[in-house]
């Protein structure tokens, strides 16, 4: 949708951190949360949280860039104000969680 909307190739990962504060198993069902928390010209942040009854177990981020292919070459460009004002506007409390578990694979 955003090759044939905006003419970008995605939003790679330029940057990613997590930090794992409390183990989870196989069977968990966990909340996941995520949150655009900066706007660059050409780049944003994505805070997420997951958690399992209300228990935070992990918080990271990741930087992304908007990209497109000019030429032979991957070049950032400058955020379409429409795609950042959407973004922007989404909020973990409008979206239900997704819960994945071992009887429903994510792929």
């Amino acid at each position: 949708m955003l090759t044939e909307r905006y003419g970008v190739v995605g939003t790679p990962i330029l940057e990613a951190h997590a930090k794992f504060l409390v183990a989870s198993t196989d069977g968990d069902r966990l909340e996941a949360e995520a949150r655009i928390e900066k706007f660059g010209p050409k780049r944003f942040r994505i805070d997420y949280r997951l958690s399992r009854n209300r228990q935070l177990l992990v918080e990271g981020w990741e930087v992304r860039a908007w990209v497109a292919n000019l030429g032979d070459r991957l070049r950032s460009l400058p955020i379409p104000a429409e795609f950042a004002t959407t973004l922007a506007k989404a909020s973990v409390d409008e979206v239900p969680p997704i819960v994945v578990a071992p009887d429903r694979p994510y792929w």
